[in-house]
């Protein structure tokens, strides 16, 4: 009867590190949930009929806090085991914007909220091959495939690194990466979206400059402005050298002013989550007796 944290998809294992060490909870390769235990599961989506399935046959009696990293135009959530998963365990958000949007979209509220926190690799420990001015790393699309093609032609002198395939997808492999780049975009995969903190915040934990388009959530774009460049014309802004020398807020204070609002009120929020669980497992116990 313990809680536990699982990560369905190697893009958020270093966000569950960094959580099982913030709230001293041990992260779990193995998936053998026994009644009573509580996972917070990141990348539900990624296995969500295996999650669903496995609750279901055990009679609901251990649960999930499911730690969504979805946008809401997401193909995620067309699936119709990810939407039950959420409709009936806790879940946090990452976004106050996207949390509105899936109240409205699917009745489900969130429990709390969550960053995307990160290890830190130091650039002394990684082995630097290599040196980019511009990085993007994302899935492809038509917008973003057309804006590289606009920058490289634009800057035939820099050096440009682009990942539509996830290839450095483990910590080490994607900080290696991004310590080796002076500035990393964010373009927004879907139009009227949440800002997307999960690639800003590894590229701020690397030390890169991050050039952004904005996003749908004035109230993020208004918050990270301190932090990144937003834009609505990235070229535009990639040729003003004046612009991109002028200091910007670091990961560090990023953390610093963040966690204090998030770490303390979910320690209290999973340990209730978990208490109520085992309430009603023994409940359950008792009346099959």
């Amino acid at each position: 009867m313990s809680i536990k944290i699982i990560s369905a998809h190697a893009i958020f294992t270093e966000n569950a590190l960094v959580m099982s060490q913030r709230l001293n909870i041990p992260l779990e390769k193995d998936f053998a949930p026994k009644p009573g235990d509580l996972y917070l599961v990141f990348g539900a989506h990624e296995i969500a009929p295996t999650l669903w399935m496995v609750q279901k046959q055990m009679n609901n009696q251990f649960g999930y806090i499911i730690l969504n990293t979805e946008q809401i135009k997401s193909k995620a959530w067309c699936n119709k085991y990810y939407i039950d998963l959420c409709r009936d365990n806790p879940v946090f958000q990452y976004s106050t914007f996207l949390s509105n949007e899936i109240r409205d979209k699917f009745k489900i509220n969130p429990y709390s909220f969550f960053i995307f926190e990160f290890l830190g690799f130091k650039k002394e420990d990684l082995e630097i091959t290599e040196e980019y001015d511009i990085t993007f790393i994302g899935a492809k699309s038509e917008k973003r495939e057309k804006l590289i093609e606009e920058i490289k032609a634009t800057f035939p002198d820099k050096k440009i690194y682009v990942d539509f395939e996830y290839k450095n997808n483990t910590p080490v492999d994607l900080s290696r990466i991004l310590h080796s780049s002076k500035i990393v975009l964010n373009i927004p995969f879907y139009e009227d979206n949440a800002l997307e903190t999960h690639r800003i915040n590894k590229a701020l934990s690397c030390g890169c400059k991050v050039v952004s388009l904005f996003s749908g959530d004035d109230d993020a774009n208004d918050f990270y402005k301190d932090y990144i460049w937003f834009t609505s014309n990235i070229v535009k802004t990639l040729k003003d050298e004046a612009l991109l020398s002028q200091p910007k807020k670091t990961y560090e204070e990023l953390i610093q002013i963040m966690n204090p609002k998030t770490v303390p009120h979910n320690a209290h929020t999973i340990k209730t989550i978990h208490t109520k669980l085992l309430s009603k497992v023994n409940v359950d116990e008792k009346k099959a007796d």
